[in-house]
């Protein structure tokens, strides 16, 4: 079999058309290696493949010995105080202060440690979703280096707004000190990829700017994915060596996806020559849910606090969509093209709903697809964006409980994020929190929310709405649904009806003419429920206030604490806390 069709079979393997796959094969023929890592840029769950045909391909002939064509007197340290990868734009931002000053603490305590025989130094890595904020934060992070004289931060970018070009049979150590030479000059007399360097007079130069600088030598590179992932072992070694383990030097990195440097090679002792392991390093990035202080950002007047919340809070991803006018976030999430096979919707969906509610990034492959669109926060922890937990919920199309999901957050809540509102978003997080929670016992065996059902009855899960008027209409129908129903099932039932009294949703759990009910009240508009709990209800939850006072307490109702309603949202969802416990009108119009 041809390397063509091993390629294409393995395309075919992955779920790509057969049409598909040929036309990727198709590409550049004569440029086997560039091909190779171009499908591994857009098909990370194909990089094993494509990094073992790329090391089959790879030239054994060293090139880093040609003749050098920098200055011969040696590079000027000023050079580096220019970035450039384009316009700072961290002014159009807002929260970014804390990331630059963890990133700097990081730095100056890893820099010192760096060089140590008992301690192997991580790099700082940040992992964000598209418009997350990475390429601003990094080129923040380079500013701030400069400005504080203790370091000489060296920044390339694998970007493809960078219009850095790869070179066929180029391993990616050669790329990336290719990519360094290119910042020895403030105007660059010819291409990036017409370079030819001395590997020994590079790193001789870095040797002496870690002399010079009191803190060392940074390397900031933006988009190491875009690159290679995983980076092949050449790249891996090289950046360990030179940037992690030489005393007075750093690596600092973004990613759209988790990659660190040595977890893909399985022999660490003929790699590195120790078992130990080397983790990474994270920082916060910048987060807001202040409208007041997002409305500053360039045509951002009208922004809306369901909006804000569909971002998850994330500035730059509603800067890219309010300001500069890019993409919205349905077209960005559809041109990615993900699938998932009928076959794996019940394993991918238990992977998924795990890492939104306890953010602990699963070991199994299968919800790696969506990297891209996530944030790493902390060693090995994972969050995902509002909107973007509701598109991934849409494709599995076995499960309508999660297409409800998708339902209740790409179409209700982006319609109603589009004008002015007062708390529609925190109705729709509660009752996505609630649905998650419902699927992850039907997928787990565990009690649902709020211990509404036994433990290892795996409910079925079903999702209504309706605008009937009164409770006991809607008991009616909840008694018409278990009368019917033979497998223990969860319902949630939302209330359409804007003026519905005491309640906004009902969550039930039941079989065969037996059930139990909680009500839910989350309106921001409420004031303190009026009435004690009505039969046929076992409970009701207040998600919206704090307990009231005495005189204003009401029997069967339970005042969520602030905590109580962040471990019920989940890891993914708790950021959003900031919806709830505000002010409690005195009165309202609701029946």
């Amino acid at each position: 079999m041809t390397l063509d069709d091993e390629i294409q079979q393995a395309l075919i393997n992955i779920g790509m058309k057969p049409t598909e796959a040929a036309e990727i094969v198709n590409y550049e023929k004569t440029k086997k290696t560039h091909q190779l890592r171009r499908i591994a840029r857009y098909f990370p769950h194909f990089n094993n493949f494509i990094v073992e045909r790329i090391s089959d391909q790879q030239d054994k002939k060293p090139r880093l010995d040609e003749k050098i064509v920098l200055p011969s007197e040696g590079i000027p340290f000023e050079v580096f105080t220019v970035c450039n990868l384009g316009k700072n734009a961290s002014i159009h931002l807002v929260d970014i202060e804390e990331t630059i000053l963890q990133s700097m603490r990081i730095i100056r305590r890893e820099c010192k440690m760096a060089g140590c025989s008992s301690y192997r130094v991580p790099p700082l890595i940040i992992s964000r979703l598209a418009r997350g904020g990475k390429t601003t934060a990094l080129m923040a992070l380079f500013d701030a280096l400069k400005s504080s004289a203790e370091f000489l931060p060296i920044i390339v970018s694998f970007n493809s707004s960078a219009n850095f070009d790869l070179v066929d049979d180029e391993n990616n150590e050669e790329t990336i000190l290719r990519a360094i030479a290119t910042q020895f000059y403030n105007n660059l007399p010819f291409k990036p990829n017409e370079i030819v360097f001395d590997k020994a007079k590079v790193l001789a130069f870095l040797d002496e700017a870690g002399k010079s600088f009191s803190g060392g030598v940074v390397l900031l590179i933006d988009e190491l994915n875009a690159l290679s992932r995983p980076l092949d072992r050449a790249g891996a070694r090289f950046l360990q060596k030179e940037f992690l383990d030489h005393p007075n030097r750093y690596l600092v990195f973004t990613s759209h996806v988790l990659m660190t440097l040595e977890s893909n090679y399985k022999n660490l002792d003929e790699l590195l020559g120790t078992v130990s392991s080397r983790t990474y390093r994270t920082v916060h990035m910048p987060q807001c849910f202040d409208l007041n202080e997002l409305r500053k950002m360039p045509r951002c007047a009208a922004l809306t606090k369901s909006f804000v919340s569909l971002c998850s809070g994330i500035p730059s991803l509603i800067y890219s969509v309010i300001s500069l006018r890019e993409e919205t976030l349905t077209d960005r999430f559809n041109r990615l093209g993900l699938t998932i096979s009928a076959l794996e919707h019940r394993t991918v969906l238990s992977d998924f709903v795990g890492e939104v509610l306890y953010g602990v990034r699963s070991a199994s492959a299968s919800c790696r697809r969506f990297d891209g669109l996530s944030t790493i926060v902390g060693v090995e922890k994972i969050q995902w964006p509002l909107f973007y937990i509701g598109c991934i919920c849409k494709l599995f199309t076995k499960f309508d409980s999660s297409v409800f999901i998708g339902r209740l957050i790409c179409h209700d809540l982006l319609i109603y994020s589009q004008t002015e509102e007062g708390g529609k978003d925190w109705e729709v997080i509660i009752t996505v929190a609630t649905i998650l929670r419902s699927l992850y016992s039907n997928l787990y065996g565990t009690l649902g929310p709020f211990n509404l059902c036994p433990i290892n009855i795996y409910p079925n899960v079903k999702c209504i709405s309706t605008d009937l008027l009164t409770l006991d209409e809607v008991l009616e129908v909840v008694t018409n649904f278990y009368s019917t129903t033979n497998t223990s099932t969860i319902l949630t039932v939302s209330l359409e009806y804007n003026k519905f009294a005491d309640f906004d949703l009902l969550v039930c759990f039941g079989k065969l003419n037996s059930y139990i009910c909680d009500g839910y009240q989350m309106k921001l508009n409420r004031t303190y429920p009026k009435r004690d709990i009505p039969v046929g209800i076992r409970q009701g939850l207040v998600f919206h206030s704090k307990e009231p006072a005495h005189d204003k307490l009401k029997s069967g109702w339970r005042y969520l604490s602030e905590d109580e309603i962040v471990q019920f949202l989940g890891f993914s969802l708790a950021q959003l806390i900031s919806s709830c416990h505000g002010d409690v009108p005195d009165a309202d119009d609701f029946e």
